[in-house]
């Protein structure tokens, strides 16, 4: 991997830092956030997230920032 490990996350983080919360009675915000701190984390080198283009190691990092602050 270029530098480090490389994250696909699908639809738990979008480029930007946009998280879907979903109008369900299981939808658990608290349990998304940690998703996204466990997926930081790593320290991914880059991103591929479920919406939007390539992240690179600091573009996804303020994505999950981004993306906790509103959940937070």
């Amino acid at each position: 991997a270029p530098g480090g490990p490389l994250a696909f996350p699908g639809d738990l983080l979008f480029a930007g830092g946009a998280v879907l919360l979903a109008p369900l009675p299981d939808c658990e915000p608290w349990r998304l956030a940690g998703s996204i701190r466990a997926v930081a984390a790593e320290s991914p080198a880059g991103l591929f997230p479920g919406h939007g283009g390539w992240l690179d190691g600091a573009a996804a990092r303020a994505a999950a920032a981004t993306a906790l602050a509103a959940l937070d």
